[in-house]
């Protein structure tokens, strides 16, 4: 499964995070059973990214997170 911008607001919902991509330093998506991660572009802030339990094959698909500290 792709992550899509649908889908990663729906991740927010789930764990609480703000719905406005940007406002948000952290993101959860473990266990999601994910194969890509380019719905994140919008993620502009985040910090930290929990991407445990994925089949992501390469971080290419990555967008550009300039502030990411911890994944």
């Amino acid at each position: 499964m792709e992550l899509t911008a649908e889908a990663a607001i729906k991740l927010c919902k789930k764990h609480s995070l703000y719905l406005t991509p940007h406002l948000n330093d952290k993101f959860y998506c473990n266990f999601e059973g994910l194969t890509s991660l380019t719905g994140l572009a919008d993620y502009t802030q985040l910090k930290s990214l929990f991407a445990e339990g994925n089949c992501i094959g390469d971080l290419d698909s990555l967008p550009a997170l300039l502030n990411l500290r911890c994944l």
